[in-house]
């Protein structure tokens, strides 16, 4: 039986996200985007601010969703 672990998404306010704007930058995705793998260390800090992510887990090279929020 494999075991899936899942967190609860924090909801951030305006206030949050003005704090997180003067570090970092907006911008536009596409779908299908990949925003990071597994085992990159220099993947950024991602803020998802509109639509929905998906997770995916490429095991022995099979990708499976593993979640949508």
């Amino acid at each position: 039986m494999q075991e899936i672990l899942t967190t609860a998404n924090p909801t951030l306010t305006g206030e949050h996200i003005a704090f997180l704007g003067r570090y970092g930058q907006t911008r536009k995705t596409e779908a299908g985007e990949i925003l990071f793998r597994a085992g990159d260390t220099s993947y950024e800090f991602v803020v998802v601010l509109e639509g929905e992510v998906e997770i995916v887990d490429d095991f022995a090279g099979e990708a499976r969703s593993l979640g949508l929020p």
